[in-house]
């Protein structure tokens, strides 16, 4: 699959020097029978077009009893910490014709421990990589759009735990180490749709599902994610330049749940300024249950997400 990769990037390499805009219209976003779409952190709309997005968050998880702990032979009084989260994201999309774009995304995630004692509970967890992919207009009308996206990805997952490595010593674990990077592979698909019921309402839907390695080695594993987006625009109708989305998303992508055996379930916020006719400005509010280990109460992690998009 690594050779998929490759060759896909060549491919749009080789293509870039060519464009499609719309001339015919100064009002680039994506738009359906007067609706104009909000644009989402974790969802690449299913609009054809070209544009960059950018996304910057942070979060934490609620606090988190750790209980004790033995340590070559020393028990750990209970303790109380927090998680954090970091992550940045880049997304290039690239319109070649009324039908058909290239995506380009690159993703960098971040958990660690707060103190000394969360960070020798949980260490400190980065996940880095990117995808290309096309995306494939199926069907268009004045009130919905339905399109199809095929990618292939590589992530790298580089994982720092203290706790998991002083054990393998004292349980003899041959050739113990204190840092894995773990480099996964795999490919997928999605289908996602646009729909709008007036000026004022919309709804956006998708369901993707990739398959291949995993942080375990030697296993591979069918990813499933899905997302259902409910929002308003008080613009067009009130002149008001806000918008409200409000949605769910299930999801056991790695880049959230940092592990290939956990499905999360993410309430999403969404704020957004709508006044302007070329680029989407917005914050993100999350929450979802995190699964750490079976002796810790799952603790409610809370992120903010600052996004922007720019459409040429």
């Amino acid at each position: 699959m690594k050779k998929i990769f490759i060759i896909c990037l060549l491919i749009s390499i080789s293509i870039t020097g060519y464009s499609q805009s719309d001339t015919n219209s100064f009002f680039k976003k994506d738009k359906l029978n007067g609706h104009v779409f909000l644009n989402y952190a974790r969802y690449n709309s299913p609009f054809i077009s070209t544009n960059l997005k950018i996304n910057v968050g942070t979060g934490s998880t609620s606090v988190i009893t750790i209980p004790p702990m033995e340590v070559d032979g020393i028990v750990t009084p209970a303790i109380y910490g927090t998680i954090m989260f970091a992550e940045a994201s880049l997304n290039y999309q690239q319109k070649f014709t009324p039908w058909l774009s290239l995506n380009i995304h690159s993703i960098s995630v971040g958990r660690f421990g707060t103190d000394a004692f969360s960070l020798l509970f949980d260490g400190v967890n980065t996940i880095y990589g990117g995808s290309i992919g096309w995306k494939i207009r199926m069907f268009k009308s004045e009130k919905l759009i339905v399109s199809s996206n095929i990618f292939v990805e590589n992530l790298s997952g580089n994982f720092i735990n203290i706790r998991q490595f002083v054990n393998d010593i004292i349980d003899s674990v041959p050739n113990a180490s204190l840092i894995k990077n773990i480099p996964t592979l795999t490919g997928g698909v999605n289908v996602k749709g646009a729909y709008a019921f007036n000026q004022t309402f919309g709804i956006q839907a998708e369901i993707q599902m990739t398959y291949g390695e995993t942080y375990i080695r030697d296993n591979e594993r069918l990813e499933v994610k899905t997302s259902l987006l409910g929002e308003t625009d008080f613009y067009p109708r009130y002149q008001f330049p806000l918008g409200l989305g409000l949605g769910y998303m299930l999801s056991s992508t790695p880049e959230i749940s940092m592990k290939n055996e956990d499905y999360i379930s993410l309430g999403i916020l969404k704020l957004a300024y709508t006044g302007s006719p070329d680029y989407d400005l917005g914050l993100e509010f999350m929450t979802y249950k995190m699964k750490l280990d079976e002796q810790i109460k799952d603790p409610f992690v809370t992120q903010v997400i600052f996004s922007f998009k720019f459409y040429f």
